[in-house]
């Protein structure tokens, strides 16, 4: 029998080895291709799985402000409340936008910071409101109108003696000035403003009317247009309610 050179003796044990690692690594391969198929088919959604649901209850309709309520919280309150502090200049983001015809109003401030007394008080005197001066909901706001009331001093009417204890002292008096600003809800941007100045009290004999020790002060009645019994209540708050809106004007 032939004997083989020993170089041809290992390559015919290399050759069988290779072979065998071959099959098995292409085995092998295979066997994690169709693992990795069948991962990807199962991460896949099923065609008849169906979509999920969202949890989230449905967004409820904003409560509507009842203008005829006999008990707290009355309208004013809750849109005062929620407006206030646009007249500090803080905007309210959640407010209506500035827009349209028909403007919502929030009155704060002054003889006018619970103004549905003021609108009970005028509407059976013949001057009913304009409903955007009665919004029904607080989001529905687009405009705030800011008053703010004062008292300043007039020339003084001398001295005087008190009927009921012979009292005398001095008898000052002073007259009402009230100032507007129209103020846009969602911006805090003034559109307007304006002050009203009431006539100064008449210089009269003191009576018992006036209480304590003198100096003894008359205050005269506040502007008209904050009076509910004016011919025009708020005039200058009714010439914001319609319209086409009304572009920002400089701070005086």
């Amino acid at each position: 029998m032939t004997k083989l050179p020993q170089k041809s003796r290992g390559w015919l044990f290399a050759v069988p080895v290779v072979m065998i690692l071959w099959v098995i690594g292409h085995f092998s391969g295979d066997i994690q291709l169709k693992h990795k198929s069948a991962s990807t088919q199962s991460a896949r959604p099923s065609s008849t799985t169906p979509p999920p649901t969202s949890s989230k209850p449905a967004p409820s309709a904003p409560p509507t402000l009842d203008w005829r309520a006999e008990a707290p919280p009355y309208p004013s309150d809750v849109l005062v409340r929620a407006y206030q502090s646009v007249c500090q200049g803080h905007p309210v983001r959640s407010a209506a936008r500035y827009t349209g015809r028909q403007h919502p109003i929030v009155v704060v401030g002054g003889e006018l910071g619970g103004w549905e007394d003021e609108i009970f008080a005028a509407e059976p005197a013949g001057y009913p409101w304009p409903p955007e001066m009665k919004p029904t909901t607080v989001a529905s706001v687009q405009l705030v109108a800011c008053v703010s009331t004062s008292h300043v001093a007039d020339p003084s009417c001398g001295y005087y003696t008190r009927e009921s204890d012979g009292v005398s002292g001095e008898l000052r008096r002073s007259h009402g000035v009230a100032r507007m600003r129209m103020v846009v809800a969602g911006t805090a941007a003034l559109i307007w403003e304006k002050t009203f100045v009431a006539e100064p009290p008449y210089c009269n004999s003191v009576t018992n009317a006036e209480k304590g020790p003198p100096p003894w002060t008359m205050k005269g009645d506040p502007p008209a247009f904050v009076q509910a019994t004016s011919p025009d209540p708020s005039e200058y708050v009714r010439r914001f309610t319609t319209g086409p809106p009304r572009a920002p004007i400089a701070h005086g």
